[in-house]
C-alpha cells in the first residue's frame, strides 16, 4: 500500500492523549516537526482550510525556553512553533531575544482556543519587560504571525493533528 495515496486526515485527539502517546518520541527521536489546523471540527480540516500549520514542535525545556528567539525572518502564514506541555498548566510567554512580532494562542487540555495574545517586539530584546500569562491552565501553546488567528474564532476552534496513516517506531 503507497502511503502517498492515503487521504490525509486531521483528527481531534486531545492534546494530553497525544502527548502521553508520542511525547517521548518527539524529544527523544527528534519527531519535531508536525502539520496541524484548527478547525470547529477536525473532520473539515483540509488542504483549503484557512488555518493550517507546518510547525516545529517544542516539546523539551530547552526548545520551549527558546522558542523562536533570535529568529529574524517573520513567520509566513502557515508557520509557526507549538509548545507542548505534557500537563496542562498556567504558562507565561515572553519575547526574550526575539526579533520579530508574532500572536500566542493557548490551548486547553481538549485542545480548544482559550486565548491569544498580540506579541511585538520589545525595545530591548535581550531584557524583555512584559510577559503574556495565559489565564487558565494550558496544555499547547502556538506562536504564529501576527494577527494569524481571528478573536472571533477563540472558543470556536480546537487543535487536531494531522494523521498520515504513518506510525512512528
Amino acid at each position: 500500500m503507497d502511503l502517498r495515496k492515503l487521504p490525509v486526515l486531521f483528527v481531534f485527539v486531545p492534546w494530553l492523549t497525544f502527548w502521553s502517546q508520542h511525547g517521548s518520541l518527539m524529544t527523544s527521536r527528534g519527531l519535531s516537526k508536525a502539520r496541524i489546523g484548527l478547525a470547529q471540527n477536525c473532520a473539515k480540516v483540509n488542504s483549503k482550510s484557512p488555518y493550517l500549520f507546518d510547525v516545529n514542535v517544542a516539546a523539551s525545556e530547552e526548545t520551549r525556553s527558546k522558542g523562536l528567539g533570535g529568529r529574524t525572518a517573520i513567520l509566513e502564514s502557515g508557520e509557526g512553533m507549538l509548545f507542548a506541555f505534557s500537563a496542562a498548566r498556567p504558562v507565561s510567554f515572553w519575547m526574550k531575544d526575539t526579533l520579530i512580532p508574532m500572536q500566542i494562542a493557548y490551548f486547553d487540555a481538549k485542545g480548544r482556543l482559550f486565548e491569544t495574545h498580540e506579541m511585538r517586539v520589545e525595545r530591548d530584546p535581550s531584557n524583555p519587560l512584559k510577559t503574556f500569562p495565559s489565564s487558565k491552565p494550558t496544555a499547547a501553546a502556538l506562536e504564529a504571525a501576527p494577527s494569524r488567528i481571528a478573536s472571533r474564532d477563540i472558543g470556536k476552534l480546537v487543535l487536531c493533528v494531522e494523521q498520515t496513516g504513518k506510525t512512528a517506531k
